[in-house]
This record gives C-alpha cells, sequence and structure tokens, in this order.
C-alpha cells in the first residue's frame, strides 16, 4: 500500500496484538477507507464517490448499500481522526500542566529552603549575640 498506492501505513503489528483479540474497529475502519480512495484515485470509479464500482449483476438496492456503508466509513472514519486529535490536544495540555506544576513546586521548594536558610542565619546571628553578653 505504501508502495503503490501511496498510503502511509496506519496500522503496526505491535498496536494490533497490543489490542489482542479485539482490534480497534474504527482504526482499522479508517485504513480500509483511506486504501479506497487511494485506490479509486488510481484506479478511477464509476461513481466518482470514491466507491468501487459494484458488478454489473448487483442490483440498485445493493449498490445504494454499498455506498451508505461507505460513507458511513468515512464519517466514522472522520470521527476517529476527530476523536484522535481531541485526544493530543488533551495530553498536550496536560503534559504542560504538569511541566507547570512541576515548576512550581520546584520554586517553592527553593523559596522554603531559602526561608530556612535565612532563618538559620538570624538564629546563628542572635545565639553569636547572646553569647557576647556578659
Amino acid at each position: 500500500a505504501e508502495r503503490r498506492l501511496d498510503v502511509d501505513r496506519l496500522l503496526d503489528v505491535e498496536d494490533m496484538m497490543a489490542t489482542y483479540p479485539k482490534p480497534d474497529k474504527k482504526c482499522m475502519v479508517l485504513y480500509a477507507v483511506t486504501l479506497n480512495k487511494a485506490i479509486a484515485e488510481k484506479f478511477g470509479s464509476a461513481s466518482g464517490s470514491g466507491a468501487a464500482p459494484a458488478p454489473a449483476a448487483a442490483s440498485k438496492k445493493e449498490a445504494a448499500k454499498a455506498k451508505a456503508a461507505a460513507a458511513k466509513a468515512e464519517k466514522e472514519a472522520e470521527a476517529e481522526r476527530a476523536r484522535a486529535e481531541k485526544e493530543e490536544r488533551i495530553a498536550r495540555s496536560r503534559a504542560k500542566a504538569a511541566a507547570t506544576k512541576a515548576g512550581k513546586t520546584r520554586e517553592a521548594q527553593e523559596q522554603t529552603a531559602s526561608s530556612a536558610a535565612s532563618a538559620a542565619d538570624r538564629l546563628t546571628r542572635l545565639a553569636g549575640k547572646s553569647g557576647d553578653a556578659p
């Protein structure tokens, strides 16, 4: 598919094995729709919609069902792409928030250490002054 149709590999063996025995249907549908479009673009299609032409013996009803199924698969694939983009935005946002929190925590720790050092210095100075008194 990559060489002949210029379609990126969307499914990896590792990903499929990770979801075994139930592979992610949406990923499979997305890949099937992408392949279908690439085949239609390369070899042409009778309907012009990107769907493979129906066999001559198929009835109009079967052709309509096939077209509806292809449209549904395309909508599901688009919804899956949108969901994946949303998850990616959320993950980036969470990572950014975690980094910000870690930075604030580090700043608070440094400030606490600085305050403790200042207090220790004051105590040392006070102890030194009280030790000088008779």
